[in-house]
Parts: C-alpha cells; sequence; structure tokens
C-alpha cells in the first residue's frame, strides 16, 4: 500500500490517466454490477467509463489491498474484473495491484489473473516464477539508517537492538509497531527483548488494549468479519459495546459505517490471540476443520495460535505435534489449513528434543498409516527448513550430521 500511495503520488504530478481504488473500501461486492453503484456511476460500468476516456495517453488502473477480498465473496468478483480488464482494454491500460505473499501464492485465481514472466528477477518471489510481479523487499540498511537518523528515540533502539530484534525492524510493518510504541511513551528497554513478531505485536496490543472489554471487542470485530468473509464489516454488525473504544485505540479504523482493522496483520495476529482457541487445542481443531475454503482468512491466524502453542508447549512438544496431526487427517480440511500448520510446526523445530512428541506418536499410533503420512510431510518439511543448519531428524528422534 504504501509503495502504491507514492506511485499514485507520482501520478498526480504527470498527465497520464489514472483511476486508484481501495478493495477496503469495496465491500458490498458480490456481481460485477455492484461497481457501479459502488463507485457512483450513472449509466455505464466501469470498464466502459476506462475504455471511453478521452485521449490517447496510457493510462493506469492501480488496485489496492488485493488481499482484503481474501476468502470472500468479492474476491471472485475483483479476479473478474482484473481478467476483463485485460481483456476489453487492450494495451492503453496498464494494471497495477498489490498484494500480501501469502494470498497470492495461495490464491490460484490472482496467480492466474497475473500469469507471466516477473518484469525483474531481482525483485521476484521464486516461488511465483509464473506470475508477474513485483516483490517489495524489506529496508535496506542504508534505508533503515536513514530512518534512524530523522527520529532519534527510534534511533536509539535501532541502532542498539539485539540480533533477534534487529532481524524483525527491516520489516516495514514491525518498525511501525516499534515506532508507535516508543512514539507513546514506552520505554526502548522494553522493547529490545522482544525477539519474534508475535511478541512485538503482543506488546502493541497490550498497550493499545490494556483491558479485557477492548480484548473481547477486538476479538467480536474478528468473528463478525468471519462470519461475512470480509475484512471490512459495517460496525453495526460488531456484537459489543465497547467497539468505540478500539475504535479510538488505533487498531481498527472507521470509514464511514465500516469497520476494519489498521492493518491486515493485525486482523491476523487478533484473530489468533483472541478468537482462536490456542488454549485449548481440541476446541482449535474445530476451529479451522469443516470449512474447505476458510484457508486463506484464517492461514495467517493460525500460524500465530500455533506458534503461541509451541512457546507454551512443554520438552519434546507434545501437544503441538498432536494438534499438528489432528489438523492434517481432518478430510474436509482446507489444504491451506493443512500447509500453514505443517509449515509452522516445521519452522520452530531448532534442536532434536523438538521431535520427540513426534516420535512418541509415531511409535504408539494405532493407525499407522494416517499419522505416518503425516508424519512423513511434517519430516520432509522439517529437513528442508533445517538443511542448512547441517542437521537431519530420523525416526529414533536422533540427530544426524548432513554430509550435504
Amino acid at each position: 500500500t504504501g509503495a502504491l500511495g507514492a506511485f499514485a503520488t507520482q501520478l498526480v504530478r504527470g498527465t497520464a490517466p489514472f483511476v486508484f481504488f481501495s478493495v477496503e473500501r469495496l465491500v458490498g461486492l458480490t456481481k460485477l454490477s455492484d461497481f457501479r453503484e459502488e463507485l457512483h456511476l450513472e449509466n455505464d460500468d466501469l470498464l466502459d467509463v476506462l475504455a471511453a476516456w478521452p485521449g490517447t495517453e496510457p493510462g493506469i488502473f492501480v488496485i489496492d489491498a488485493l488481499d482484503a477480498s481474501r476468502g470472500g465473496p468479492s474476491e471472485a468478483v475483483i479476479a473478474s474484473l482484473i481478467e476483463l480488464a485485460v481483456a476489453r482494454l487492450g494495451e492503453r491500460w496498464s494494471i497495477v495491484a498489490s498484494i500480501r505473499t501469502f494470498d497470492l501464492l495461495n490464491g490460484r485465481r490472482f496467480r492466474d489473473v497475473m500469469r507471466g514472466e516477473p518484469p525483474n528477477s531481482a525483485y521476484a518471489d521464486p516461488a511465483l516464477s509464473q506470475v508477474r510481479h513485483f516483490r517489495i523487499p524489506r529496508l535496506s540498511d542504508l534505508e533503515l539508517s536513514d530512518l534512524a537518523g530523522a527520529c532519534p528515540s527510534l534511533g536509539a533502539l535501532v541502532n542498539t537492538a539485539p540480533p533477534k530484534l534487529k532481524a524483525l525492524l527491516p520489516n516495514i510493518f514491525n518498525l511501525s509497531l516499534a515506532a508507535e510504541l516508543i512514539e507513546s511513551g514506552v520505554a526502548a528497554e522494553s522493547i529490545r527483548t522482544l525477539t519474534t513478531q508475535s511478541e512485538l505485536i503482543d506488546r502493541y496490543e497490550d498497550e493499545r488494549l490494556p483491558t479485557q472489554p477492548l480484548k473481547r471487542a477486538a476479538a467480536a470485530t474478528v468473528e463478525a468479519m468471519l462470519q461475512r468473509r470480509r475484512l471490512t464489516v459495517p460496525q453495526i454488525n460488531v456484537q459489543h459495546n465497547a467497539l468505540d473504544d478500539v475504535l479510538q485505540t488505533g487498531v481498527l479504523i472507521r470509514a464511514g459505517d465500516l469497520v476494519a482493522f489498521a492493518h491486515h496483520v493485525l486482523f491476523d495476529h487478533i484473530a489468533g490471540r483472541f478468537y482462536l482457541a490456542w488454549s485449548d487445542p481440541q476446541h482449535l481443531q474445530t476451529q479451522v476443520s469443516g470449512d474447505s475454503a476458510i484457508g486463506l482468512l484464517l492461514g495467517p491466524a493460525l500460524r500465530f495460535a500455533m506458534e503461541r502453542i509451541w512457546q507454551n508447549d512443554k520438552p519434546g512438544r507434545s501437544e503441538s505435534w498432536t494438534l499438528l496431526i489432528d489438523i492434517t487427517a481432518a478430510t474436509d480440511l482446507d489444504p491451506v489449513v493443512a500447509s500453514v500448520a505443517l509449515r509452522t510446526i516445521a519452522e520452530r523445530v531448532e534442536v532434536v528434543p523438538d521431535v520427540e512428541g513426534l516420535t512418541r506418536l509415531v511409535q504408539n499410533a494405532p493407525d499407522v498409516d494416517t499419522i505416518g503420512g503425516n508424519a512423513l510431510a511434517t519430516s520432509a518439511l522439517c529437513q528442508h527448513e533445517h538443511r542448512g543448519q547441517g542437521k537431519r531428524f530420523d525416526g529414533s528422534g536422533d540427530g544426524v550430521g548432513d554430509p550435504g
């Protein structure tokens, strides 16, 4: 969004025709004709307007926050709009859209719409080699240094941050949270102890949502969004009296009668912390099973929830491994949920004792075929994630040096 905003600012200074809209503001879309009402067009539809645009100078059609439509009815509508625009507008109009990497990797419709070679391999994700895209990189050391110089209090944190925190700060979202915390009076020393993105967001939420009513109102907002499969919903649909108080904290933002989280990662984290039952893994399993299309909406939230379970688990991580096996054994599971669950646990494995819970499950399983297949998939992911560490994990739970 920041990159598109800067791009739009450049377009304003030029003469080329351009149209900019944010999917977050178009929450009521269920069919293409809805664009006419949403954009207050009297007769023609949006593509007719663009096709009839006066002059011959090439135009830019900018669509921000495609991921705001993830999992909901507007996702197919936006994808259809882009498909039709490519077919009907010819070479005069270029389409530029922003979307999170997770949503593009897991959203087949948008990948198909954007099929082609990346224009610049230096800004391409290897997993999206058949999709025309620019991957916005993390801040460089020079950019981070420039920002630190412009804000002395933030600079003090950036320049003295321990390695794990310093690795988080080139992510512009993480950096913005740290800056907001410092600006609100939080001591930099208390931030230096944070080592993961989830811990940083925890700290931010604890400052912004210090009371139980505020936390419950945030969770109620997540629930309303999940019920309607939209990341922007009418305020009246949020069933909690503290909604206005949460809006005042900046965690939620108001757009007319609608409400949304200030950033989609806040939706993901609050869903994982206050909505998904990370303290009750059996209930968590039911929350993410039984819906074959919930993955795009809840996948990132599930990652945060499973990270929290792993962090609080006992040595051997039996609870984490049991949850993983139970989730992936479900017959009506969204493949995105299975992928997120497998990769989240595999990426947490650091030492041999971390897989002891898995080996015990395999040894004691009455249904060897089912659990064996899930264990094999997890083992393969662990092997891939830790290949660079010179380790592999065999079925006995022993760490074996990998000569390759």
